[in-house]
């Protein structure tokens, strides 16, 4: 069912659950916001509408109606009726003893409007150029460049985006005081495009709008049991992922006919087409049980135990679609689909009590593991990026893991204003098929709460962790014939030695009810000591701070702001063909991403109760900084990025009646970006040379200046 027809549905339902039957006692109430909006922007940049919709003309903003009869009752509610970021709602209550919930909403994520491409799409995934255009430049590689420029030139723009349609359906039963139901299902339904790429060979990118067609279904029911001592939880739930553009089948713009060979790896041309397989449909099924008892001597005792088992089964694409390569050396698939499989087991246990009045603690135990019984198969080579075979024996690892964490929190009141408590945790994790089979974690923690005087709190946590591994088998990074594949020093960082530490702090503070600040301050470093190459260092800190000032009835002013910056330190080397070994080769990337945020916002009764006038000002910077090295000194740092947004907005409310209030908002909104990577992009990359290219969808951020004015009425009845 599309969502106007949804809306549709929950509408009448609702104005029927209005009607009361002659005689009942009915209270209904509702309200209505509708009227008009005017808006320009001085360029077709998507963000201006990213995760919304701005439609010009006539718009019905929100409405509510509530209907109640005796222990019937009925709320229908909605937000942007009709437009492409709407929200409705429809909710109906009989006292405590049944509620239904049904919703619908969508979500649009508009990415770009200006991309380009000069591939037209068949059926969905499958990309095609001219035959003319790929026989052209087969027989002319010398005028590809050429050839392509004037192409892409007139290369249409197409929009890049999607939607996700959310419904969502509950129902809430309760028998009488022991025993209740609750049954909950979601829908999504994700449509659009969105920007991927796939490669003939080195440089040799193509851009590609993907197009996007999934649902998502999840659904659960949870069955209660609950007595004043024990409580007793039951549930059941699937959850479906259904992929409707499952490959894309790309045409190569260098050839017509396939043709293989060792060097056309290196400039991708070799297939005429190449394709890529996508997510697969996907399916689980899980239950749970969850007990809680209430023992003596105010102590509190949990269980639960879950499982869940998921499963896919995707038909396998061939080897390669090139025709040139010798189906001697493909032989055959040794199987038609995957057959994965995979079961989660999570126990989680909690023991928590407070045997003084002062002191509360917490012993807890949590296991899950997660096991792939997904078979394993041999594959006698692959056909890399369709251009030619690589013989060699190849078997899939069906990735498995095992994670224990054991812990106790304590707190203790030190006083009337002082909490204080500490945390203790060991943490194991084992994995199979992994570089590393084991590694051990203590983390130990605590926090403390400080009221010295009323209105006043200030808080502190931290935490410490160190991560240490065993059984690292550096054989994995070697190939069959013994030489490394991957650099022998490499640690990934999911399992790398690390030393963690994590500090967050928040102060509260109202000296009257006319003032009220507050501020914060997080802090995270991650310290990967022991990696030799890999991620070695990543820190985080984030500060912020806010006040509101209400110097009079009529008057009220806010004001805050905030600085986040995120720091990685890392470390490679270069290699070729052959993996190099020698830290002579060795090249260092040091990234930082800074966010500045500031905002504000007056509200004032100029005419108490008739005339109310709110101002706001936001802004927001993000940049990004790029520090590259290379042993021979020569790498070039990337530049700096820059996004900037500024946002401002005036809205008068004139109550000309109890029922009746009109209002006029008026918004400006400015974007500046400066991004390498989305600004002036060329459509086509020529390689020095001019033997490996690319071919890009172009911009895909523009500055822009945009003004928006409406006008509404709202009407409460």
């Amino acid at each position: 069912m599309s969502n106007k027809r949804f809306f549709a549905a929950l509408l009448a339902l609702g104005m029927m659950s209005v009607a009361a039957p002659a005689g009942a006692q009915s209270d209904t109430q509702g309200e209505i916001r509708f009227g008009g909006q005017w808006w320009n922007q001085n360029a077709p940049e998507a963000k201006f509408q990213e995760f919304r919709d701005v439609p010009q003309g006539g718009l019905l903003e929100s409405f509510y109606l509530y209907n109640a009869q005796g222990r019937h009752a009925v709320l229908l509610r909605g937000v942007h009726a009709l437009a492409n970021d709407q929200m409705t709602a429809l909710t109906y209550s009989n006292g405590a003893r049944l509620r239904v919930d049904v919703s619908s909403a969508q979500v649009p994520h508009n990415l770009s409007w200006v991309s380009r491409t000069p591939y037209t799409q068949g059926r969905a995934g499958v990309f095609s150029l001219p035959d003319s255009l790929q026989r052209l430049n087969q027989d002319n590689p010398a005028a590809y460049v050429a050839t392509m420029t004037d192409l892409l030139k007139d290369a249409g723009r197409i929009p890049l985006g999607f939607r996700t349609d959310v419904s969502k359906a509950r129902v809430r039963a309760r028998a009488d005081k022991h025993w209740s139901l609750d049954v909950r299902g979601t829908r999504r339904q994700r449509s659009g495009s969105k920007a991927y790429g796939m490669a003939f060979g080195f440089n040799s990118a193509i851009e590609l709008p993907l197009p996007i067609s999934q649902r998502i279904i999840d659904a659960d029911a949870v069955l209660e049991y609950r007595r004043p001592r024990v409580t007793v939880q039951g549930g059941a739930g699937v959850s479906q992922f259904i992929n409707r553009v499952d490959r894309i089948l790309l045409d190569n713009p260098k050839r017509l006919t396939d043709r293989t060979g060792p060097s056309f790896y290196t400039n991708g041309d070799g297939s005429a087409q190449g394709q890529l397989d996508l997510a697969p449909d996907n399916h689980t099924v899980r239950g749970n049980l969850l007990v809680v008892t209430q023992l003596p001597h105010q102590t509190i005792f949990s269980a639960q135990v879950a499982v869940s088992r998921a499963e896919q089964n995707d038909k396998w694409l061939p080897y390669t679609v090139n025709t040139a390569i010798p189906e001697s050396a493909l032989d055959s698939l040794p199987a038609r689909s995957t057959k994965g499989e995979a079961t989660v087991f999570t126990q989680d246990y909690r023991l928590t009590s407070r045997p003084w009045s002062r002191l509360s603690g917490t012993v807890r135990y949590h296991y899950d593991t997660y096991d792939n019984t997904t078979p394993e198969y041999t594959f006698t080579g692959g056909a890399r990026l369709d251009q030619t075979w690589n013989a060699g024996l190849r078997t899939n690892d069906p990735f498995g893991n095992t994670q224990k964490v054991s812990g106790i929190d304590v707190d203790l009141d030190v006083a009337r204003q002082i909490t204080v408590g500490g945390l203790y945790e060991f943490r194991r994790r084992d994995r199979t098929f992994r570089e590393l089979e084991q590694d051990d974690e203590n983390v130990l923690g605590g926090h403390i709460r400080v009221r010295p005087a009323s209105g006043l709190m200030l808080r502190a946590d931290y935490r410490h962790g160190k991560r240490e591994g065993t059984g690292f088998a550096v054989d994995d990074y070697r190939n069959g014939a013994g030489a490394f594949e991957e650099q022998p020093g490499l640690r990934r960082f999911d399992i790398a030695d690390r030393i963690q530490n994590r500090l967050g702090t928040a102060v509260s503070w109202t000296p009257n009810p006319r003032l009220v600040f507050g501020g914060a301050y997080d802090f995270a470093h991650d310290n990967y000591n022991k990696s030799a190459l890999g991620l070695r260092d990543a820190k985080h800190h984030l500060v912020a701070a806010y006040a509101t000032v209400t110097p009079q009835e009529r008057f009220m002013w806010t004001l805050g702001g905030g600085y986040e910056r995120s720091a990685l330190d890392q470390k490679s080397r270069e290699s070729g063909a052959t993996v190099v070994l020698s830290d002579t080769t060795s090249w260092t990337a040091a990234i930082s991403d800074r966010n500045t945020y500031m905002y504000t916002s007056a509200d004032w009764w100029a005419k108490p109760e008739r005339l109310d006038v709110e101002v706001s000002y936001t802004f927001s910077r993000a940049t990004g900084v790029y520090d590259l090295g290379n042993f021979k000194h020569t790498a070039v740092d990337l530049p700096d990025t820059r996004y900037d947004l500024q946002d401002v907005a005036i809205e008068a409310r004139y109550h000309v009646s109890h029922d009746l209030e009109i209002a006029g908002r008026y918004a400006f909104e400015r974007f500046d970006v400066n991004d390498f990577a989305s600004e002036n992009v060329q459509l086509l990359n020529v390689a020095a040379g001019g033997v490996s290219n690319a071919v890009f969808l172009g911009d895909s951020s523009l500055d822009y200046r945009a003004h928006r004015f409406a006008v509404f009425a709202t009407q409460r009845f």
